[in-house]
């Protein structure tokens, strides 16, 4: 049963249909979410990572990981303290 299992698998590794719609998917979610981030930065400048999770119906950890991403790429920043500051937004 297993060797039926895994000749199938083998056969579908290269199904472009299969391949491309993994990888489009993934890269499409990802800019999605980063600008609905950006956006409610831009509507309220001292959000929370929590309150974006909840707004945009997704884990604490992935509104967490999407908020290191923009920081990484340069376009936002924390300014001030984690309980008092607020996000700048360095991209228009």
């Amino acid at each position: 049963m297993l060797q039926e299992i895994y000749e199938t698998l083998k056969k579908r590794q290269g199904d472009p249909i299969v391949t491309m719609k993994a990888t489009k998917d993934v890269g499409i979610n990802v800019g999605i979410n980063e600008q609905k981030v950006l956006e409610l930065l831009r509507k309220n400048n001292q959000i929370t990572a929590k309150e974006i999770a909840g707004l945009l119906g997704i884990s604490l950890r992935h509104s967490e990981r999407l908020i290191t991403s923009l920081k990484q790429k340069g376009m936002i920043q924390r300014v001030g303290s984690n309980k008092n500051g607020y996000w700048e937004i360095i991209v228009k």
